[in-house]
């Protein structure tokens, strides 16, 4: 039974939406949202956002956040870019509402607040 649940929980992150204080992501759709306005991103704005949501309040370091929303054959890329996609996906946000929602914890990586 409780492998069952374990499937399930993961299914239902990968396809469900997720929602946090005012965000609400559908990863079935490629949707973000903002207190309900939708946010307008790219592939791999929405690929992060959705990586930091299914890991509220954890500090991801860039080599998580790299694995996550690239794949096997693209890691080649570097982990600055990291940080640029952090940074436009912040802009994107603070567009919409003045918290803070993505943090930079200093030597370790980043974290979703879900305020």
């Amino acid at each position: 039974m409780g492998r069952v649940e374990a499937v399930l929980r993961r299914t239902a992150s990968r396809c469900g939406k997720l929602s946090f204080t005012g965000f609400t992501i559908k990863p079935a759709k490629g949707e973000a949202w903002i207190n309900g306005e939708q946010l307008e991103l790219t592939h791999f704005e929405f690929k992060l956002l959705h990586t930091f949501m299914q890991h509220p309040d954890q500090v991801l370091s860039r080599e998580q956040i790299l694995m996550s929303i690239y794949e096997k054959n693209e890691k080649s890329v570097s982990d600055r870019t990291i940080d640029v996609h952090i940074k436009h996906l912040r802009e994107k946000i603070k567009e919409k509402t003045p918290k803070d929602y993505i943090q930079t914890v200093r030597g370790m990586g980043y974290k979703f607040v879900a305020l």
